[in-house]
């Protein structure tokens, strides 16, 4: 028997096999997991409305979760990623929901649990669009208010994130004074030092690696059908940037969002 002869035709064979998957999930990347632009531009769209009345309310905010990882790495949305998260702090939740009706007269709805209500959820606020979806793509913004748990650091306010999101606290020395950052065609505001608080958060090497999540099981199962190394190990994947130069509509006279 020629072993070298086998061991190179094995070789070809996993090689083959490789490239056919990395094949499979560019296109699955491409076609199913990554967010149409379409949509996206509608949630920049959204997104903007909502900076414009927590600014014109002097209502202090702070990019936050996958809506920040998604400013410093792919200077907007991951491309997959479903939602956004911002930070409020508790000493203007008041503020923030008494004048939350102001919204719907964009089409933006809103949940927030009472203040009498001993709920685990109390302090999570959710602003989404009627049926919480574009094109079955979910259209939906997370608020979390943050209060201070011991001098100078700053979690969650609702028991329940507390409990399943571990580490995810803000030193007052990261916070001021806040900056602009870049989020597609958006300047958001977002703490002064957001390394601390992102490598506390179970995220690794964010900026050199990725985990894919969002809101949708199924494409969630599927990209289990991957390995990790697979996508991490590609810079295009980590670093991809969408094409198209988004827009956003700053004429909000009579402006509905759908």
């Amino acid at each position: 028997m020629d072993i070298d002869k086998t061991n190179n035709e094995n070789n070809d064979i996993v090689n083959n096999e490789n490239d056919n998957l990395k094949k499979k999930f560019e296109d699955f990347f491409i076609n199913e997991l990554i967010i149409p632009e379409n949509i996206r531009e509608k949630q920049y769209q959204f997104l903007y409305i909502v900076i414009v009345f927590l600014e014109k309310h002097n209502i202090e905010y702070s990019a936050y979760g996958g809506t920040l990882l998604g400013s410093l790495r792919h200077d907007g949305f991951i491309p997959w990623d479903d939602d956004l998260d911002l930070v409020v702090y508790e000493k203007d939740e008041e503020k923030l929901i008494n004048n939350l009706p102001e919204l719907k007269k964009y089409g933006i709805y809103y949940k927030h649990w009472e203040y009498k209500d001993n709920s685990k959820f109390n302090g999570w606020i959710i602003i989404n669009i009627e049926n919480n979806k574009i094109n079955n793509i979910s259209c939906q913004l997370d608020i979390f208010i943050y209060k201070e748990i011991k001098p100078y650091i700053y979690t969650y306010k609702a028991s329940y994130y507390n409990n399943v999101c571990k580490n995810r606290y803000i030193l007052y020395n990261e916070i001021y004074p806040y900056k602009k950052i870049k989020f597609g065609p958006l300047e958001l505001s977002c703490i002064n030092k957001p390394e601390g608080y992102l490598k506390r958060c179970p995220f690794g090497d964010y900026m050199n690696q990725i985990e894919i999540y969002n809101h949708n099981k199924i494409l969630l199962e599927k990209v289990k059908e991957y390995p990790i190394s697979l996508y991490n190990r590609d810079k295009y994947y980590i670093n991809y940037h969408y094409n198209k130069q988004f827009t956003i509509d700053k004429n909000l006279d009579n402006y509905i969002i759908s």
